[in-house]
């Protein structure tokens, strides 16, 4: 009993958390600034507090924060506030230095009200970015699934994160199973101190075949050589089942459970099955499943249901037909199967486990309404 009631208590520690942290929040979220010998600023915050007699209070932690004030550090409820700052001449720690803004619920755990006094925190980042010393550069790289026969692109991000500006050539490989298959070059270009670009290519997808395939760009700057490998594919309209249910109880009514598998980038109108079983050559039961929509690549289930009173236990082959539609093209194709059927047989190890888990819940119900009767008793006798 003591554990139960443990848990109850826990629980519901968890869901006052929960909206506590809600009931709290500051933007912004995240600011980003290049490093400059005496930069300086200011940011205006904005808190949202739901009870407006919550005292608020404010502190800046983390890197560089010697050199960050607030305006004011506590006040109550929503408001507003500024942060200023001024960033000496030279920073020795290079790349990321972050400083956080920490806006903090306070609670007074001297206080007897008989309520529960959780502290809330959430903090607001400031990233100053410092420049590396001599040539450095970062790189990001995204590649988009396509179906045969389109155009896929590939973007290209390069930033230059050092005090130094330098000349970087690029190009991307296209590479199956078998190996590369395909370069796209880049012009060679400057890039400054403390910039970026952004640049693209396109790729003809029409001598590919569909499958997956890997992109994998490089990035030659100053006898340093970045990659990145991104993997994607080239659709077809094609839909797959890739499982059905395997053996089926014979008692009635049943369900019978097919995953499909979608090969296109695109969506597929109109996804449902033919299924029939049969015996040697005669057909015993046929019916169709349910009929749904797939976005591009999704896995899913679809379903039909059908009579197994004139199945006899033993194994019985069959076959799934799937029809679907996608951009204007009609298709079907059929898969065949092999289920088992088998006599209803209960398995009283799992009615038991099942039974218990149901009286658990129930016993749990209960006691979260004596334990909140209780709560709320003891707080009207006070």
């Amino acid at each position: 009993m003591k554990k139960r009631l443990c848990l109850v208590f826990a629980i519901f520690l968890f869901l006052f958390f929960l909206k506590s942290i809600f009931a709290l929040g500051a933007t912004p979220a995240v600011m980003n600034y290049n490093f400059e010998s005496g930069l300086s600023g200011e940011i205006e915050y904005y808190v949202s507090e739901d009870n407006p007699k919550q005292e608020i209070k404010i502190s800046i932690i983390g890197d560089l924060a010697e050199y960050f004030e607030v305006s004011r550090d506590s006040f109550k409820g929503s408001g507003k506030f500024k942060v200023k700052f001024e960033l000496p001449n030279s920073i020795e720690k290079q790349g990321k230095n972050r400083v956080y803004v920490r806006v903090e619920e306070l609670v007074d755990d001297e206080l007897a009200s008989g309520t529960i006094g959780t502290a809330v925190a959430i903090q607001g980042v400031i990233v100053i970015n410092v420049p590396y010393e001599g040539k450095y550069a970062e790189m990001s790289f995204t590649a988009k699934d396509v179906n045969a026969g389109e155009t896929a692109q590939f973007l290209l991000d390069v930033h230059n994160k050092g005090i130094e500006d330098f000349t970087f050539s690029s190009w991307i490989d296209i590479s199956s199973q078998e190996g590369v298959i395909e370069t796209l070059n880049f012009k060679d270009r400057e890039l400054k101190s403390q910039t970026s670009v952004s640049l693209k290519k396109d790729l003809d997808t029409t001598n590919y075949n569909p499958g997956d395939y890997n992109a994998t760009a490089f990035v030659n700057y100053g006898n340093k050589i970045l990659s990145k490998e991104k993997q994607f594919r080239i659709g077809t309209l094609n839909v797959s089942v890739t499982n059905y249910t395997r053996e089926m109880i014979i008692d009635g009514l049943k369900q019978f459970n097919i995953e499909v598998e979608s090969s296109w980038n695109d969506v597929i109108d109109g996804v449902y099955a033919d299924v029939v079983f049969l015996n040697g050559s005669t057909e015993l039961v046929s019916f169709k499943t349910s009929s749904t929509s797939m976005t591009p690549w999704e896995k899913k289930n679809i379903t039909g249901f059908f009579d197994t009173t004139n199945f006899t236990e033993g194994s019985y082959d069959g076959e799934i037909t799937l029809f679907y539609y996608g951009k204007e093209i009609g298709k079907s194709e059929t898969f065949p199967m092999k289920v088992s059927f088998v006599e209803e047989k209960y398995d009283y190890t799992m009615i038991m486990m099942i039974g218990g888990i149901v009286l658990g819940i129930i016993i749990l119900i209960i006691l979260i309404i004596w334990f909140f009767r209780k709560f709320k008793f003891s707080l009207k006798k006070k």
